[in-house]
């Protein structure tokens, strides 16, 4: 009877040593294929069709669910009808996946009586683990940066503007800020293959015309993908 109890005991401790070594082996494969998985950008955005797409380009949508994931697309959507009923506005748009965060800017362009039109950028940080849309306070907790670092860092470009510019005439450099029409309040971030970039739109002097790229991006760092 005793031989037979040991027998019983054995057999459950195998049985369990298996099933214990089965699941661990389980998890670690499952925990492999996660870590293996890209996050795709496609995967949030629904680039829909409306009858202006063949002139204007799709509509993109954010697939993710939330009462604050619908307001972005409702003002999205709001965006796109009031160019694309236009012959000569421009909406366009990018995305990008960094790590959990699905970056989204859109540019649009009022084309009137000056010679460059009107351009105005929206940009929008979601992160997809919480389908939470992040402020640019939030965005910067999240990449490790400060408003003071990135303040600094747009200062450095407008100043290389301000030095260039020869329409400034006698302005200081805080009155030439005030000319260009900069202002932090209106700045967009947006990540771009593994970059932040701030956009802000400038009042552009005929001077700064001449200058080369686009005044209105400000690279701010590079990260580690």
């Amino acid at each position: 009877m005793e031989q037979e109890n040991k027998k019983k005991i054995l057999i459950f401790v195998l049985v369990t040593v298996i099933l214990l070594t089965i699941t661990i082996v389980l998890s670690l494969t499952l925990n492999n294929k996660n870590a293996d998985k890209v996050l795709l950008a496609e995967d949030y955005i629904i680039k829909r069709e409306t009858s202006y797409s063949k002139e204007k380009g799709l509509l993109p949508i954010i697939n993710l669910k939330g009462d604050k994931i619908s307001e972005i697309n409702d003002e999205i959507i709001s965006k796109y009808y009031s160019v694309v009923i236009s012959e000569i506005d421009e909406f366009k748009y990018e995305y990008y996946i960094y790590k959990d965060i699905l970056s989204i800017l859109i540019m649009v362009t009022y084309f009137d009586d000056s010679e460059y039109g009107t351009i105005e950028y929206y940009s929008y940080n979601i992160n997809i683990k919480e389908n939470k849309p992040l402020s640019n306070k939030e965005l910067y907790s999240y990449l490790n940066l400060s408003s003071k670092e990135v303040n600094t860092i747009i200062n450095q470009k407008i100043n290389t503007y301000y030095e260039k510019d020869l329409l400034k005439e006698d302005l200081s450099y805080e009155e030439y800020k005030e000319l260009i029409n900069y202002n932090d309040t209106n700045n967009r971030l947006f990540i771009k293959n593994g970059t932040l970039y701030c956009y802000n739109v400038l009042q552009v002097t005929q001077s700064l015309m001449e200058y080369q790229g686009n005044i209105n991006e400000f690279k701010i760092k590079e990260f580690k993908k």
